[in-house]
């Protein structure tokens, strides 16, 4: 909204805003902890705030290997294809969870409630 005349400047969609607040806020976290040699990056989950956290990341601390894990291993394979196809990065998949050599770990998962 205009502050000069009351009119309607922008509609955005909370949602996105929220994808990448969220993702900034990780980074940032995470900037200060980590080595300045980091280049391996594993993230857990392949949903949209997992999404949202790579490119930041690639950004940030510019990775040179990718590890994505998703409990179904074809959506981590799918996912772990768009930082190499986007970015020429090396990702894989790994179907067991476990980050051997990831300087950092993004865990971007569903809490489930029961």
């Amino acid at each position: 909204m205009s502050l000069s005349d009351g009119c309607l400047l922008a509609l955005m969609e909370g949602d996105e805003l929220t994808r990448f607040r969220t993702a900034a806020n990780t980074v940032l976290a995470t900037a200060p902890m980590a080595r300045a040699n980091s280049r391996r990056l594993g993230v857990a989950g392949c949903g949209m705030q997992a999404r949202a956290h790579v490119d930041p990341f690639i950004g940030t601390f510019a990775p040179d290997q990718i590890s994505v894990y998703a409990p179904d291993a074809s959506e981590a394979s799918a996912f772990a294809e768009l930082p190499h196809e986007r970015h020429g990065i090396h990702t894989h998949a790994t179907n067991d969870g476990h980050f051997a050599g990831a300087d950092i770990v993004v865990v971007s998962t569903v809490q489930r409630h029961r």
